[in-house]
Protein backbone atom coordinates (compact mmCIF):
# COMPACT_ATOMS: atom_id res chain seq x y z
CA UNK A 1 0.00 0.00 0.00
CA UNK A 2 2.85 2.37 0.89
CA UNK A 3 4.64 1.78 -2.41
CA UNK A 4 1.40 2.29 -4.34
CA UNK A 5 0.80 5.63 -2.58
CA UNK A 6 4.34 6.77 -3.31
CA UNK A 7 3.94 5.83 -6.97
CA UNK A 8 0.74 7.85 -7.24
CA UNK A 9 2.40 10.83 -5.57
CA UNK A 10 5.31 10.77 -8.05
CA UNK A 11 2.88 10.37 -10.93
CA UNK A 12 0.75 13.34 -9.93
CA UNK A 13 3.88 15.40 -9.39
CA UNK A 14 5.12 14.62 -12.92
CA UNK A 15 1.77 15.54 -14.44
CA UNK A 16 1.94 18.87 -12.60
CA UNK A 17 5.46 19.55 -13.82
CA UNK A 18 4.29 19.02 -17.40
CA UNK A 19 1.00 20.91 -17.24
CA UNK A 20 2.27 23.85 -15.17
CA UNK A 21 4.46 25.45 -17.85
CA UNK A 22 1.90 24.69 -20.58
CA UNK A 23 -0.96 26.37 -18.68
CA UNK A 24 1.26 29.26 -17.64
CA UNK A 25 2.33 29.86 -21.24
CA UNK A 26 -1.26 29.84 -22.46
CA UNK A 27 -2.34 32.33 -19.78
CA UNK A 28 0.49 34.68 -20.73
CA UNK A 29 -0.48 34.31 -24.39
CA UNK A 30 -4.03 35.36 -23.46
CA UNK A 31 -2.62 38.55 -21.95
CA UNK A 32 -2.82 37.69 -18.25
CA UNK A 33 -0.56 40.12 -16.30
CA UNK A 34 2.56 38.50 -14.88
CA UNK A 35 1.70 39.62 -11.33
CA UNK A 36 -1.66 37.88 -11.47
CA UNK A 37 0.00 34.74 -12.79
CA UNK A 38 2.38 34.60 -9.84
CA UNK A 39 -0.47 35.32 -7.46
CA UNK A 40 -2.45 32.41 -8.90
CA UNK A 41 0.59 30.13 -8.62
CA UNK A 42 1.00 30.99 -4.94
CA UNK A 43 -2.61 30.19 -4.04
CA UNK A 44 -2.05 26.45 -3.37
CA UNK A 45 0.81 27.33 -1.00
CA UNK A 46 -1.35 29.93 0.76
CA UNK A 47 -4.14 27.38 1.13
CA UNK A 48 -1.65 24.89 2.57
CA UNK A 49 -0.47 27.48 5.12
CA UNK A 50 -4.08 28.19 6.13
CA UNK A 51 -4.83 24.47 6.46
CA UNK A 52 -1.76 23.96 8.66
CA UNK A 53 -2.80 26.93 10.79
CA UNK A 54 -6.32 25.60 11.42
CA UNK A 55 -5.04 22.08 12.13
CA UNK A 56 -2.54 23.52 14.60
CA UNK A 57 -5.22 25.64 16.28
CA UNK A 58 -7.34 22.50 16.61
CA UNK A 59 -4.45 20.77 18.35
CA UNK A 60 -4.44 23.52 20.99
CA UNK A 61 -8.06 22.79 21.91
CA UNK A 62 -7.59 19.02 22.12
CA UNK A 63 -4.33 19.29 24.07
CA UNK A 64 -2.11 17.75 21.36
CA UNK A 65 0.63 20.32 21.93
CA UNK A 66 3.48 18.64 20.01
CA UNK A 67 1.36 18.33 16.86
CA UNK A 68 0.04 21.88 17.29
CA UNK A 69 3.58 23.26 17.63
CA UNK A 70 4.76 21.43 14.52
CA UNK A 71 1.81 22.53 12.37
CA UNK A 72 1.85 26.15 13.54
CA UNK A 73 5.61 26.40 12.96
CA UNK A 74 5.15 25.07 9.42
CA UNK A 75 2.31 27.53 8.82
CA UNK A 76 4.46 30.39 10.11
CA UNK A 77 7.34 29.40 7.82
CA UNK A 78 5.14 29.27 4.73
CA UNK A 79 3.51 32.61 5.61
CA UNK A 80 6.95 34.20 5.96
CA UNK A 81 8.10 32.77 2.63
CA UNK A 82 5.01 34.23 0.96
CA UNK A 83 5.25 37.56 2.77
CA UNK A 84 1.76 36.95 4.19
CA UNK A 85 1.89 39.18 7.27
CA UNK A 86 -1.67 38.38 8.36
CA UNK A 87 -0.84 34.68 8.29
CA UNK A 88 2.33 35.34 10.27
CA UNK A 89 0.47 37.26 12.96
CA UNK A 90 -2.19 34.55 13.29
CA UNK A 91 0.39 31.75 13.55
CA UNK A 92 2.50 33.71 16.05
CA UNK A 93 -0.53 34.44 18.25
CA UNK A 94 -1.41 30.77 18.42
CA UNK A 95 2.21 29.79 19.01
CA UNK A 96 2.28 32.28 21.88
CA UNK A 97 -0.83 30.66 23.38
CA UNK A 98 0.81 27.24 23.04
CA UNK A 99 4.10 28.33 24.60
CA UNK A 100 2.25 29.88 27.53
CA UNK A 101 0.33 26.64 28.10
CA UNK A 102 3.57 24.64 28.14
CA UNK A 103 5.28 27.05 30.54
CA UNK A 104 7.66 28.81 28.13
CA UNK A 105 6.74 32.35 29.17
CA UNK A 106 9.76 34.08 27.54
CA UNK A 107 9.11 32.30 24.24
CA UNK A 108 5.42 33.12 24.44
CA UNK A 109 6.19 36.80 25.07
CA UNK A 110 8.51 36.97 22.05
CA UNK A 111 5.98 35.33 19.71
CA UNK A 112 3.10 37.51 20.90
CA UNK A 113 5.13 40.71 20.80
CA UNK A 114 6.04 39.96 17.18
CA UNK A 115 2.38 39.25 16.39
CA UNK A 116 1.44 42.56 18.02
CA UNK A 117 4.12 44.46 16.08
CA UNK A 118 2.94 42.99 12.78
CA UNK A 119 -0.70 43.77 13.58
CA UNK A 120 0.16 47.36 14.46
CA UNK A 121 2.28 47.81 11.33
CA UNK A 122 -0.55 46.54 9.12
CA UNK A 123 -3.31 48.42 10.97
CA UNK A 124 -4.99 45.16 11.98
CA UNK A 125 -6.89 46.11 15.15
CA UNK A 126 -8.46 42.68 15.46
CA UNK A 127 -5.00 41.11 15.52
CA UNK A 128 -3.86 43.74 18.03
CA UNK A 129 -6.72 42.89 20.39
CA UNK A 130 -5.90 39.16 20.24
CA UNK A 131 -2.17 39.66 20.75
CA UNK A 132 -2.67 42.11 23.63
CA UNK A 133 -5.07 39.80 25.47
CA UNK A 134 -2.71 36.84 25.05
CA UNK A 135 0.35 38.88 26.01
CA UNK A 136 -1.47 40.09 29.12
CA UNK A 137 -2.27 36.47 30.02
CA UNK A 138 1.43 35.56 29.70
CA UNK A 139 2.46 38.42 31.99
CA UNK A 140 -0.24 37.29 34.41
CA UNK A 141 1.05 33.71 34.38
CA UNK A 142 4.59 34.97 35.00
CA UNK A 143 3.42 36.99 38.02
CA UNK A 144 3.94 40.49 36.59
CA UNK A 145 0.51 41.74 37.66
CA UNK A 146 0.95 45.49 36.98
CA UNK A 147 2.17 44.86 33.41
CA UNK A 148 -0.57 42.27 32.91
CA UNK A 149 -3.26 44.73 34.04
CA UNK A 150 -1.99 47.45 31.69
CA UNK A 151 -1.74 45.12 28.69
CA UNK A 152 -5.16 43.57 29.30
CA UNK A 153 -6.78 46.99 29.72
CA UNK A 154 -5.32 48.05 26.36
CA UNK A 155 -6.52 44.83 24.75
CA UNK A 156 -9.99 45.27 26.21
CA UNK A 157 -10.19 48.87 24.97
CA UNK A 158 -9.10 47.77 21.48
CA UNK A 159 -11.66 44.96 21.40
CA UNK A 160 -14.42 47.35 22.49
CA UNK A 161 -13.41 49.93 19.91
CA UNK A 162 -13.85 47.45 17.05
CA UNK A 163 -16.89 45.69 18.52
CA UNK A 164 -15.06 42.39 19.09
CA UNK A 165 -17.29 40.96 21.82
CA UNK A 166 -15.58 37.57 21.90
CA UNK A 167 -12.22 39.27 22.34
CA UNK A 168 -13.68 41.27 25.20
CA UNK A 169 -14.61 38.09 27.09
CA UNK A 170 -11.04 36.80 27.07
CA UNK A 171 -9.56 40.11 28.20
CA UNK A 172 -12.22 40.53 30.91
CA UNK A 173 -11.63 37.03 32.29
CA UNK A 174 -7.86 37.51 32.50
CA UNK A 175 -8.36 40.95 34.03
CA UNK A 176 -10.65 39.35 36.62
CA UNK A 177 -7.88 36.91 37.52
CA UNK A 178 -5.39 39.77 37.95
CA UNK A 179 -7.80 41.51 40.32
CA UNK A 180 -8.40 38.27 42.24
CA UNK A 181 -4.68 37.66 42.69
CA UNK A 182 -4.14 41.24 43.87
CA UNK A 183 -6.99 41.00 46.40
CA UNK A 184 -9.62 43.11 44.61
CA UNK A 185 -12.50 40.62 44.83
CA UNK A 186 -15.36 43.09 44.14
CA UNK A 187 -13.54 44.44 41.07
CA UNK A 188 -12.81 40.91 39.92
CA UNK A 189 -16.44 39.81 40.23
CA UNK A 190 -17.60 42.88 38.29
CA UNK A 191 -15.49 42.12 35.21
CA UNK A 192 -16.04 38.36 35.45
CA UNK A 193 -19.82 38.77 35.57
CA UNK A 194 -19.53 40.91 32.43
CA UNK A 195 -17.39 38.24 30.76
CA UNK A 196 -19.87 35.51 31.69
CA UNK A 197 -22.85 37.49 30.42
CA UNK A 198 -21.12 38.27 27.10
CA UNK A 199 -20.09 34.63 26.67
CA UNK A 200 -23.64 33.44 27.23
CA UNK A 201 -25.00 35.97 24.73
CA UNK A 202 -22.45 34.80 22.16
CA UNK A 203 -22.97 31.11 22.93
CA UNK A 204 -19.28 30.71 23.79
CA UNK A 205 -18.96 27.68 26.06
CA UNK A 206 -15.22 28.23 26.33
CA UNK A 207 -15.69 31.82 27.49
CA UNK A 208 -18.33 30.78 30.02
CA UNK A 209 -16.10 28.05 31.46
CA UNK A 210 -13.12 30.37 31.88
CA UNK A 211 -15.17 33.01 33.69
CA UNK A 212 -16.85 30.39 35.90
CA UNK A 213 -13.51 28.96 37.07
CA UNK A 214 -12.41 32.40 38.21
CA UNK A 215 -15.77 33.13 39.84
CA UNK A 216 -15.53 29.79 41.65
CA UNK A 217 -12.03 30.64 42.91
CA UNK A 218 -13.20 34.00 44.28
CA UNK A 219 -16.25 32.46 45.98
CA UNK A 220 -13.94 29.86 47.58
CA UNK A 221 -11.60 32.54 48.89
CA UNK A 222 -14.56 34.53 50.22
CA UNK A 223 -15.83 31.44 52.09
CA UNK A 224 -18.98 30.95 49.98
CA UNK A 225 -18.43 27.24 49.30
CA UNK A 226 -21.90 26.43 47.86
CA UNK A 227 -21.58 29.19 45.23
CA UNK A 228 -18.00 28.14 44.49
CA UNK A 229 -19.03 24.49 44.07
CA UNK A 230 -21.83 25.43 41.67
CA UNK A 231 -19.60 27.63 39.50
CA UNK A 232 -16.77 25.08 39.35
CA UNK A 233 -19.11 22.19 38.58
CA UNK A 234 -20.59 24.15 35.66
CA UNK A 235 -17.12 25.05 34.40
CA UNK A 236 -15.88 21.45 34.55
CA UNK A 237 -18.98 20.21 32.71
CA UNK A 238 -18.46 22.77 29.93
CA UNK A 239 -14.78 21.90 29.56
CA UNK A 240 -15.62 18.20 29.37
CA UNK A 241 -18.24 18.86 26.69
CA UNK A 242 -15.63 20.86 24.76
CA UNK A 243 -13.02 18.13 25.10
CA UNK A 244 -10.59 20.67 26.59
CA UNK A 245 -8.15 18.83 28.93
CA UNK A 246 -6.32 22.00 29.97
CA UNK A 247 -9.54 23.62 31.13
CA UNK A 248 -10.53 20.44 32.96
CA UNK A 249 -7.19 20.36 34.78
CA UNK A 250 -7.66 23.95 35.94
CA UNK A 251 -11.23 23.39 37.13
CA UNK A 252 -10.29 20.15 38.92
CA UNK A 253 -7.47 21.86 40.80
CA UNK A 254 -9.87 24.57 41.94
CA UNK A 255 -12.35 21.90 43.05
CA UNK A 256 -9.57 20.17 44.96
CA UNK A 257 -8.74 23.38 46.85
CA UNK A 258 -12.44 23.89 47.60
CA UNK A 259 -12.87 20.38 49.06
CA UNK A 260 -9.76 20.75 51.21
CA UNK A 261 -11.06 24.07 52.56
CA UNK A 262 -14.29 22.24 53.42
CA UNK A 263 -12.42 19.58 55.41
CA UNK A 264 -12.59 16.77 52.85
CA UNK A 265 -8.97 15.87 51.97
CA UNK A 266 -9.99 12.58 50.37
CA UNK A 267 -12.21 14.14 47.69
CA UNK A 268 -9.70 16.95 47.32
CA UNK A 269 -6.92 14.45 46.57
CA UNK A 270 -9.11 12.71 43.97
CA UNK A 271 -9.62 16.02 42.15
CA UNK A 272 -5.92 16.86 42.21
CA UNK A 273 -4.97 13.37 40.96
CA UNK A 274 -7.30 13.74 37.97
CA UNK A 275 -5.84 17.17 37.27
CA UNK A 276 -2.28 15.85 37.57
CA UNK A 277 -2.98 13.06 35.08
CA UNK A 278 -4.47 15.48 32.54
CA UNK A 279 -1.71 18.07 33.01
CA UNK A 280 1.04 15.50 32.47
CA UNK A 281 -0.76 14.02 29.49
CA UNK A 282 -0.82 17.35 27.64
CA UNK A 283 2.42 18.77 29.04
CA UNK A 284 1.02 21.65 31.09
CA UNK A 285 3.52 22.26 33.92
CA UNK A 286 1.64 24.96 35.80
CA UNK A 287 -1.41 22.80 36.47
CA UNK A 288 0.93 19.85 37.18
CA UNK A 289 2.69 21.87 39.88
CA UNK A 290 -0.57 23.13 41.36
CA UNK A 291 -1.94 19.56 41.47
CA UNK A 292 1.23 18.25 43.16
CA UNK A 293 1.04 21.02 45.75
CA UNK A 294 -2.63 20.23 46.34
CA UNK A 295 -1.86 16.55 46.90
CA UNK A 296 0.91 17.50 49.33
CA UNK A 297 -1.46 19.69 51.34
CA UNK A 298 -3.98 16.83 51.41
CA UNK A 299 -1.27 14.51 52.75
CA UNK A 300 -0.40 17.04 55.46
CA UNK A 301 -4.08 17.39 56.38
CA UNK A 302 -4.29 13.59 56.66
CA UNK A 303 -1.29 13.51 59.03
CA UNK A 304 1.39 12.36 56.59
CA UNK A 305 4.16 15.01 56.75
CA UNK A 306 6.69 12.81 54.95
CA UNK A 307 4.55 12.56 51.80
CA UNK A 308 3.65 16.22 52.15
CA UNK A 309 7.32 17.26 52.17
CA UNK A 310 8.13 15.13 49.12
CA UNK A 311 5.11 16.49 47.25
CA UNK A 312 5.89 20.11 48.06
CA UNK A 313 9.50 19.69 46.92
CA UNK A 314 8.39 18.18 43.61
CA UNK A 315 5.72 20.87 43.12
CA UNK A 316 8.22 23.60 43.87
CA UNK A 317 10.68 22.26 41.32
CA UNK A 318 8.03 22.10 38.59
CA UNK A 319 6.70 25.60 39.27
CA UNK A 320 10.12 27.21 39.74
CA UNK A 321 11.30 25.74 36.43
CA UNK A 322 8.73 27.80 34.52
CA UNK A 323 8.93 30.86 36.76
CA UNK A 324 5.35 30.51 38.03
CA UNK A 325 4.47 32.78 40.97
CA UNK A 326 2.84 29.83 42.78
CA UNK A 327 6.37 28.55 43.46
CA UNK A 328 6.70 31.15 46.24
CA UNK A 329 3.57 29.83 48.00
CA UNK A 330 4.87 26.27 47.80
CA UNK A 331 8.26 27.33 49.17
CA UNK A 332 6.52 29.07 52.09
CA UNK A 333 4.45 25.94 52.85
CA UNK A 334 7.56 23.77 52.73
CA UNK A 335 9.47 26.10 55.05
CA UNK A 336 6.58 26.08 57.54
CA UNK A 337 6.42 22.29 57.40
CA UNK A 338 10.14 21.90 58.03
CA UNK A 339 10.04 24.41 60.90
CA UNK A 340 7.12 22.70 62.62
CA UNK A 341 7.99 20.28 65.46
CA UNK A 342 7.51 16.72 64.37
CA UNK A 343 5.34 14.42 66.49
CA UNK A 344 7.34 11.81 68.35
CA UNK A 345 6.81 8.25 67.08
CA UNK A 346 4.49 6.17 69.20
CA UNK A 347 5.99 3.28 71.16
Amino acid sequence: MRSTGTGWAFGVGRVGSILGPVIGGQLLAFGLPLGMLFAAASMPILISASALFFLGAGGLTTGDHPAAARLLTQSLGISRDLGDRLGQANALSNLGYLLRATGDYPGASRALQEALDISRATGNQFGQAIALASLGAVRLAAGDYPAAARTLAEGLATARAIGDRLGQTGALTSLGKVRRLTGDYPGAIAVLDEALELSRELGSAFGQAGALVEIGAIRRLAGDRPAAAQALSQALGLYRDLGDPAGQASALNEQGMLHLAGGDPGTSADCHRQSLELAREIGQPREEGVALAGLARCALSAGDPVSAEAGLREAGEVLARIGAPEAADVAADLAALLAAPQAAPQA
